[in-house]
């Protein structure tokens, strides 16, 4: 039987899943590991066109992300398929990464 079957208390947590080699994408619905099924080519299409108008229309202090977790509480780390949120005050990046220009900052435009 796979060890992420079981997990290792009454339910997992967001950090002992998200480092797991998990044989599907997944979600982690109530401490549970539930696989997500495929997306149709409509649904996809769907998703990067609203990602790319929100994107496009975006101001400061938001921003936009596709594919990221959001973490409710340690069992609950839905996947949307587009968020956006509010960007101030968080470091969404490792140190080691080059800050990418901020919304409104970029030049040629």
């Amino acid at each position: 039987m796979a060890a992420w079957i079981r997990p290792p208390g009454q339910r997992w947590t967001y950090d002992e899943v998200k480092d797991l080699d998990l044989p599907c994408d997944f979600d982690l619905v109530d401490g549970g590991i539930v696989p997500r099924s495929t997306t149709s080519l409509w649904h996809d299409t769907v998703r990067d066109e609203l990602h790319f108008a929100l994107w496009t229309a975006r101001r400061a202090p938001y921003a936009v992300r596709s594919g990221s977790h959001v973490l409710i509480d340690q069992y609950n780390p839905p996947r949307p398929d587009v968020i956006v949120y509010d960007n101030s005050g968080l470091t969404a990046r490792p140190a080691s990464m080059p800050q990418l220009p901020q919304v409104g900052a970029m030049s040629g435009s």
